[in-house]
């Protein structure tokens, strides 16, 4: 074969390139054809960049390559030779890596705007009010994930304008619905519309009231038209108060905590199952201070559940405030506490292998410890198993955890910090 020659000089205008690397998944649904997503890039000047389709998020990543790779175009020479004309040495190229969206910046935006009752409209008649797609464009996520936050974070469309329910009306609203449960005698998965929505636009918006009763804290899909009775929610409904009484202390008792739960949820008592408010919360003194790695001594302490629960304070820890990179992450709780058992940690960090495709949960969060953190193997007792990590005083049973010794694993960080 005869050789090609290579010229460098280009022709005309420079030309520029960047090269992408496309994830399979999102490959797949580009070569699809007509019905391809649209990808969009969202946020603010200052933020990082990220690519959004409908159902995803990615950052955006500059990858430098060890290896140059020269961009090239065939082109014709005047005797009717061909030869190699050089566009662009290549040396960098992007990358899209799965990333959990940036929905904290929803809470911020909306801070100054929230609706907190018809009576306190007037406060808000001076703060900035955004619109859909305002909010659109300065939230990192896709159109799935930022519906989603939208929902979880009791955001709707009033007037126009995005607006957020304040989490303290919201409360007092929950509890005009549980009073009403009370008042018609009825149960929660067969509850009389009507009656409850009058209840509620005596304090909020009708709008409210129905996202509230049909969407937010409905059981089943939002009805076609105007119910007659709707199932609520219940385990939404008591995660709701149990979190929003975590955040109105700073540390109180665990044994005082679950008595204000299983008072505030009135009819809905039973629902107080602290695993709700998992990612919400921390155990003091810490979990992994009741554990040894002498298996001899694992058996010797024992106490009952009851017991071991009144020495225990809960505090509120939620996983929002955490940072999304996984380093900053992991040094941000190693900083908090110098030793975590797995399980106690898991939840804080579970979201950022959302983002990995086809990889085995249990062995990214594995990877991503070690990967941060080193490990060791320890012993407690199964009523500190039950008690610190479920919240079990009693088993599923009915009966009192059972007796023994089991293993944990420990995790702290690889340096001082």
């Amino acid at each position: 074969m005869d050789p090609v020659p290579l010229v460098t000089g280009a022709e005309g205008a420079p030309r520029s390139y960047k090269l992408m690397e496309i994830p399979p998944e999102l490959e797949s649904i580009l070569s699809a054809g007509t019905d391809s997503p649209l990808l969009t890039f969202n946020g603010r000047l200052v933020d990082e960049a990220v690519l959004s389709t409908t159902n995803k998020t990615y950052a955006v990543r500059q990858v430098h390559q060890s290896n140059s790779l020269l961009l090239c175009a065939v082109e014709q020479s005047g005797d009717g030779g061909m030869y190699l004309r050089l566009h662009q040495n290549v040396a960098d190229t992007i990358e899209l890596v799965p990333t959990p969206p940036r929905l904290g910046r929803i809470v911020a935006l909306l801070h100054d705007s929230e609706y907190a009752g018809e009576e306190a409209e007037m406060d808000a008649a001076f703060a900035r009010l955004y619109t859909p797609n305002e909010v659109r464009s300065v939230i990192q996520a896709s159109e799935e994930e930022l519906a989603q936050g939208l929902r979880d974070e009791h955001v709707l469309v009033l007037d126009g304008y995005t607006r957020r329910v304040a989490t303290s009306f919201l409360h007092e609203l929950l509890r005009v619905v549980l009073n009403q449960l009370d008042i018609l005698a009825c149960d929660a998965e067969h509850v009389p519309y009507a009656p409850v929505l009058e209840a509620l636009q005596m304090s909020a918006r009708a709008e409210v009231a129905e996202k509230m009763l049909c969407d937010w804290f409905c059981a089943a899909p939002r009805p076609t038209g105007v119910p007659t009775h709707v199932a609520l929610a219940t385990a939404d409904i008591a995660r709701f108060i149990g979190v929003y009484l975590l955040s109105t202390e700073k540390r109180m008792a665990l044994l005082d905590f679950l008595a204000r739960w299983k008072e505030a949820l009135g009819p809905l008592a039973d629902e107080a199952q602290l695993p709700l408010l998992t990612g919400n919360y921390l155990f003091y003194p810490p979990p992994a201070s009741f554990t040894t790695v002498n298996a001899h001594q694992a058996g010797h302490t024992e106490p009952m559940p009851e017991t071991l629960a009144s020495g225990i304070a809960i505090q509120y820890f939620p996983r929002e405030h955490l940072p999304l990179a996984p380093a900053q992450c992991l040094q941000e709780l190693f900083m908090l506490r110098t030793q975590w058992v797995r399980e106690e940690i898991t939840p804080f960090i579970a979201h950022l292998l959302s983002a990995a495709p086809g990889s085995k949960k249990n062995a990214g969060l594995d990877g991503l410890l070690l990967k941060h953190g080193r490990s060791c193997k320890a012993r407690w007792s199964r009523v500190h198993a039950a008690v610190l990590l479920r919240a079990g005083l009693l088993d599923s049973a009915g009966a009192p955890p059972a007796t023994g010794t089991e293993e944990c694993t420990l995790y702290q960080a690889r340096v001082k910090y």
